[in-house]
């Protein structure tokens, strides 16, 4: 899940828990109690085909994305860095870890398309 989601603390508890009991240190009749019931939704994978790379100091998101954002129509403006437009490469593009840190030589933004 997302990092600054609510379930995202559910999801780490989760996790822990399932640690303790492949590892054998905790029984998994004593774990059952404790474990979070959470939503099993369907998992998509994502292939990311190549990274967005910003070149200038005026680097700027047409909207906030919030990742795994996507953008149905090959050619989308989806950012400007400086006067060149940052375009979606394919239909359906999915946007992965779009940054809100942005200066020349980072990564703006992941694209990929669902496999």
């Amino acid at each position: 899940g997302q990092h600054w989601a609510r379930v995202a603390l559910d999801i780490s508890y989760a996790c822990c828990l399932e640690m303790l009991r492949v590892t054998g240190i905790v029984d998994e009749r004593d774990i059952e109690a404790h474990m979070p019931d959470l939503e099993k939704p369907e998992q998509k994978l994502v292939e990311v085909t190549h990274p967005v790379t910003i070149r200038n100091g005026t680097f700027r998101f047409e909207r906030d994305f919030t990742g795994l954002d996507i953008i149905e129509t090959a050619g989308t403006v989806i950012a400007m860095d400086g006067d060149e437009p940052v375009v979606t490469p394919y239909d359906n593009c999915v946007l992965v870890m779009p940054s809100k840190r942005l200066g020349p030589g980072l990564t703006a933004v992941r694209l990929g398309r669902l496999v």
